[in-house]
């Protein structure tokens, strides 16, 4: 898998292979069709993983249905409000995310 890594550590995986070199942060807003894939990036930065945030990675990768690709990611740029998760190409934003909940946001997408 290809991954680039933009200048605030969002890791983002599969966009070279789409023939977009534009960082996920970048991408906001703009073109989706570059993201490929429904993704949820789930934060595994510092402030994250001590709220919990690799408990909440596992129970995305053991929960999500086949097409929806599950990334542990860098930073988010939204620490303090961790475990955070993003969900794209929606670009739906959660925060203080546990495991009991990861059940009901998949299901909202």
């Amino acid at each position: 898998m290809d991954a680039t890594t933009c200048s605030n550590s969002i890791s983002v995986a599969k966009i070279r292979k789409t023939g977009c070199s534009i960082p996920v942060f970048l991408m906001l807003s703009k073109d989706k069709s570059c993201l490929g894939s429904p993704q949820i990036l789930v934060c595994q930065n510092r402030t994250c993983r001590k709220a919990g945030a690799n408990k909440v990675l596992k129970a995305f990768e053991q929960s999500a249905p086949q097409g929806i690709e599950i990334v542990g990611s860098g930073c988010l740029g939204h620490c303090g409000s961790g475990p955070m998760a993003l969900v794209l190409p929606e670009e739906v934003w959660y925060d203080h995310v546990q495991p009991g909940t990861v059940g009901d946001i998949i299901r909202r997408h």
